[in-house]
This record gives structure tokens, sequence and C-alpha cells, in this order.
């Protein structure tokens, strides 16, 4: 980040803790202090409700100049005040914005008048203008916005009404009389439990759509920021216990230690307080990031988790035992802390149980690379599948293909490859592959290759390998998505077999033009599923209402796909389900009864919900 994006996440976080204040102010108000109370410390709080809400009209204002002169790319006062009026009237973030600051004119009203009833008022207008902010960020873009965004805005609030009121809180410890601020606390305890059970329940779903999973928490920025966020959220959280359990009732008390604890109170607050600010910070810097969803991640240990030693019945056993002696111990620990009896015997228990077995957690870690959990770029199309095949002509059948080259090397076509990671193959390839001695085994092809390239050709590679399978069984296994492929649709605007909708889908080959055969024996098409024609010529019209392929690749990729050979291919028929995965092929002379029963087969066996398809034909 420069200093201008540094300054732009800078003056979003200013904005959103201003909010996040505001709205904390009025829930401390309203829900903390008893009704009637009059000490001089509550109008100190009022001041700070309306200074919150100048400082987040001011940043919000700021923000939004800021925003508006990165996209105008503005190199000046000038053309940056004249992009403001465009970026507001014109864009969605700019139409959110204004609202918000709109709101945020708005809240002075009631704040002005200074009655319990316009309080009310106020809160509900500055929990709608901080509710604004998932419209904001990488949830209001996302695929799944209309069950994220109610989520965001509930994890804001939370996060408002918690972190929001520590500073009036610490204003009323510091200055309000002794029972009043014991009090106070008391009264913020049920708030602060409400808020931060909340923010810990909205936390997870957020961080499956942005961030996806451990490779994205340890491999990306964004996910450092989010490790820095939950750290902080963590210290904040154990303070607050602190000053709940230990601390406020020893300010409640009338014994002589209640002042160091007062003191003590004071700091904790403090602490907490400045924490949550620098969590705000630390969101206001991830929002200003790619989600780590979207980026490549890049590993940062030697090791990953597995579970590929579950496969093997020797070292399941092993694993089983493991997974008893430690379930053991943890229901004998579960027991003394429920009967609150030799807790500290118990736990040794356990050790003494689980330790025997400990070396067993080695099964389930692997070697890892950098770019163990990167995914492929290349969107598994039909021109990436082309163009693999004829780099594996150039530079790997000499040793992996057995009817062009010695054979010698590993199989490819071998159903192991499935257990490795697509990032791991691109490390190998990449770098090339050594014995245990450090001997050489394989050349790496990383300086000769672009990235693209790279994984181009193992995508081919995947393709070539169900397509060996396929070929035999007439079913891939496992289940690939179809290639990402251009179309063209007699009458509709459809440009891939993406657009097509929740149909099943029977794509059928024409002929091989150097040996030509009848492509389009038996039935053309079937009820209910709508039919491509795999054809040789991106130039080639549709017939009337018919669907063609649209590039000149898409006939080899979708037969390297089949296993079958080039003057075999013509007329061979392959079914789609509804969710994108290729299911079934069938030869030329296949029946219509033959076709309609692996139609019903596809729909009645669906693949696993989870297992979505990564690209190409998707709904």
């Amino acid at each position: 980040m420069d200093r201008y994006e540094i300054a732009t996440a800078l003056l979003r976080g200013l904005h959103v803790a201003a909010l996040l204040s505001l709205f904390g102010c009025l829930v401390f108000r309203r829900c903390v202090v008893p009704k009637g109370a009059v000490e001089p410390p509550l109008a100190a709080v009022d001041r700070i409700t309306v200074v919150s809400a100048v400082l987040a009209l001011v940043a919000g204002g700021a923000w939004l100049a800021a925003v508006a002169g990165t996209i105008a790319g503005a190199n000046g006062i000038a053309s940056l005040l004249a992009a403001v009026p465009l970026v507001a009237r014109h864009t969605n973030f700019g139409n959110f914005v204004c609202a918000r600051l709109l709101l945020l004119v708005a809240v002075f009203v009631p704040l002005a008048l200074q009655d319990p009833r316009a309080r009310i008022a106020a809160l509900l207008i500055a929990g709608a203008a901080l509710a604004l902010q998932p419209m904001l960020g990488h949830i209001g873009a996302s695929s799944v916005r209309e069950i994220l965004i109610p989520i965001e805005a509930a994890h804001l609030l939370a996060a408002g009404a918690w972190l929001g009121g520590l500073l009036p809180l610490l204003l009323c410890v510091v200055r309000a009389p002794q029972p009043l601020a014991a009090k106070l606390c008391d009264r913020f305890t049920p708030v602060g439990l409400v808020a931060v059970g909340t923010i810990a329940v909205t936390a997870l779903p957020q961080a499956g759509e942005l961030i996806g999973g451990f490779p994205g928490l340890f491999g990306t920025q964004y996910g450092h920021m989010a490790l820095i966020k939950l750290g902080l959220f963590c210290l904040a959280l154990g303070l607050a216990c602190i000053n709940r359990l230990l601390l406020t009732p020893r300010l409640g008390s009338r014994h002589l230690g209640s002042g160091s604890a007062r003191r003590a109170l004071i700091g904790s607050i403090a602490i907490e307080a400045t924490a949550g600010l620098c969590v705000v910070l630390a969101a206001a810097a991830m929002a200003s990031s790619p989600p780590a969803a979207h980026v490549q991640p890049v590993w940062p240990f030697a090791w990953r988790p597995s579970l590929d030693a579950w496969d093997e019945p020797e070292l399941r056993e092993e694993l089983e035992r493991l997974l008893i002696a430690a379930a053991c111990g943890l229901v004998l620990i579960g027991i003394s802390l429920i009967r609150r009896r030799f807790r500290f015997l118990a736990a040794g228990i356990a050790l003494i149980v689980f330790v025997p077995f400990a070396h067993s957690l080695d099964l389930l870690l692997v070697e890892a690379f950098p770019t163990s959990y990167a995914h492929s770029t290349t969107g598994f199309s039909v021109s990436a599948i082309s163009r693999g095949q004829t780099l594996f002509g150039e530079q790997c059948a000499i040793c992996h293909d057995p009817q062009t080259g010695s054979g010698r090397a590993a199989d490819l076509t071998a159903s192991h490859i499935w257990g490795h990671l697509d990032g791991d193959l691109f490390w190998w390839i990449t770098n090339g592959v050594t014995d245990p001695e450090g001997a050489a085994l394989m050349p790496g092809f990383g300086s000769m290759l672009s990235e693209t390239d790279l994984w181009a050709l193992i995508d081919f590679i995947h393709a070539r390998n169900v397509g060996a399978h396929a070929a035999d069984s007439g079913k891939w296994s496992p289940p690939v998505p179809a290639p990402a492929t251009p179309l063209n649709c007699d009458g509709d605007d459809i440009g891939s077999l993406a657009e097509l909708g929740a149909h099943d889908l029977l794509v059928v080959a024409e002929g091989n033009p150097a040996a030509p055969v009848s492509a389009l024996t038996g039935p053309g098409s079937i009820p209910g599923a709508e039919t491509i024609r795999l054809t040789h010529d991106a130039g080639t019209v549709p017939g009337e209402g018919e669907c063609v392929t649209a590039a000149s690749t898409a006939w080899e990729a979708w037969r390297v796909l089949s296993g079958v050979s080039r003057q075999r291919f013509g007329g061979y028929r392959a079914i789609v389900d509804s969710q994108g995965w290729l299911r079934a092929w069938l030869p030329p002379r296949s029946g219509r009864e033959q076709i309609l029963a692996a139609v019903r087969d596809v729909n009645d066996h669906p693949i696993a919900a989870d297992a979505r398809p990564a690209s190409g034909h998707r709904h």
C-alpha cells in the first residue's frame, strides 16, 4: 500500500470508529445509565456523543473525497473536487456514503433536544447509519450478499454497543462517585455479554466467505490482518473478563483496596478501549485489500494438515487409538471441571494417557510448499487444456507418455495424481523433483514457462487423467467440472456454458474432418436438456434454436476429457448435470432410451452439494 492508500484506510478506520463510538455512547446512555441519574460525568458522555457524530461526519466526507480521487485518478485539488459529486451520484459507494452522511446530519436534531425519547430516535438513526457499512465493503459485492449483509450489520451494531461504550464507561469510572461507577460497570456487563456473543457468532460466516479457510488465514495479507484483529479482540475480551470478575466486585466493596481496584479498572478499560480502536483500524486495513478467498495464498509452513492417513487401514487404527486416548483425557478433565474437584490430578492423568499416542499426530501432517494451496488461474477452460496439451507434447511426453517417449517417469494417468493438491503439482513442475538424497528426478520448468502455462499444463494433466478412466467406464472419477467453453447460440445472447441456466446439457461431438463419420447418429436432443454441438470451426453458424461451440480448441479439449481417439470421437455425447459436472459419455450408436436412462441416473445420483465445480458451467 502506498501513502495515499494508507491515508484512505486510516480515514475509513477513523470514520467507522467514530460511528461505533456514536452508537456505543447512545446505547450506554439508554441501557447502562440508570433512569434519573444526573451526575456530572453523564453530561460529559453527551459531549462525547456529539464529538463522535461530528468526527464521523467529517471523516466520512474526507473518506468519500479520497475514494473519489482514486476512482477518477485526480492529480490536483480541482480534479478532486470535480470527482466527488460524480462519484456521489453515479456509484453505489457514493450513494451509500451520502445516505450515511445525511443520517449523521439528521442525528444532530434529536441530540440537541436532550430528551429521553429524542435519544431513542438518535439511537435508531445512528444504528441505521452504522448498518449501512456492509454496502461499502467486500460483503456488498459478495455472491451471497443477501445473507451476509444482515449478518455483518448485526456484527457492527454489536461491536458498537461494546467497543463504542468503553469510552463513556471509562469516563464514568474516572469521574463518577464510586457507588455509581460500580453500578455502571455492573449494568454494562449484560450489554457486553450480548454484544460479544453476537460478534463471535456473526464473525464465522463472514470469515468463511472472505477468508475461506486456513490457507487464506495464514497465507495472505488479508488473513494476517484477520489474525491481528482476532488477537486484539481476544485481548479486549480477556480484559473485559478481568474487569467483570475481579475488579468490579472490588470496586463495589468498601474495604481499603477499593481505591487500587479503581485505578486498576481505569487502566484495564483504557487498554481495552485502545485494543478496540486497533481492531477497527485492522478491519479498515482488511477492507482496503482483496479478500483472502480471492488471492493466491502463500503457505508459510513446511507441513500442512491432511487426513490422507485415514484411508490406510493400518494407519487408521493408529489414529483411532490416538482419538480414543484424547477423548478419554478430555472426558476426565470435563468431569473434574463439572464437579470442581481434583482438576490438576485429572489434567495430569489425561496427559499421561495421551502422551504415549502423541507421536501419531505426525500422521495428520504432510509436507507442504509455499504454493500448496494455490489454485489454477485458467478457469479450466478449453483453451487452457489445449495449450497444456501442446506443452505436454513439447516438454513432458518424452518421459511421461509411453506412446511417444520412454514412459519411465511417473504415470500421470494413475489415480494417485488426485492425491496431490494442484499447488503441489505447480511447485514440482516449477522447481523440479528430487529423491530423498537430493538427486534430480525431474527438472524444473519455472524458468521456461509462464505461470499461466504451468497452470494450463496442470489442467491438461487432469483432463488426460480422467479421460483415461472415462474411456473405460463411461464416467468420470473423480468428478470434474465441464470445461469453460465459449458458445454461439441462435437467437440468444449466450456466450458460454455457464450462461445456459440450471439445465442438464447434452454435448454432441461432430465427426473428425480427417476421417468423417456420421456425428449425429441417434437422437440429437432430449426433453429438458440443452443440446450443444462440438464443432471444429469456431465460426460455425448455429442452426435454428441450436448452440454450437465458438472456440477452435473446444472439440479437442472435450476429446481429451473423453479419452477417446480422434478417429472415434465423432458422435460421442457427454451429459453435463445442472450443477456443471461431467457425468457420462455415450458412444455414437446410443439409442434414445439409453440416453434418457443415463440422464435419469445423473439426476437420481447428484454430486455432493459441497463439491461445487471450480469453474466452467456454473449456476
